[in-house]
């Protein structure tokens, strides 16, 4: 198996990482900033929620209804980047 777990658990994108592998945790490749979600992870609307929800619990902010959230799906990075952006805002 060739399942990346990142080295650096305590950052906002490892912890991304972390959460991706919850949601699919027979996910069989390496996960980079430039990774699609839906795409490359075959992410659909349920898991993306679930990581939505588990990524505001994580790091306590309330991403709402805003379009920035949708667009930040576009890639790993992009919504790593995201939460580093909101994280601690409720």
């Amino acid at each position: 198996m060739n399942t990346y777990i990142a080295k650096d658990t305590e950052s906002v994108f490892g912890q991304v990482v972390e959460l991706i592998h919850e949601i699919v945790p027979d996910l069989d490749m390496e996960i980079t900033e430039e990774t699609k979600m839906f795409e490359d992870l075959e992410f659909d609307s349920i898991s993306t929620m679930q990581l939505l929800v588990a990524a505001e619990e994580r790091f306590g902010f309330d991403a709402g209804d805003s379009e920035e959230s949708l667009q930040a799906f576009e890639t790993v990075g992009a919504f790593a980047a995201f939460v580093e952006k909101y994280k601690g805002y409720t």
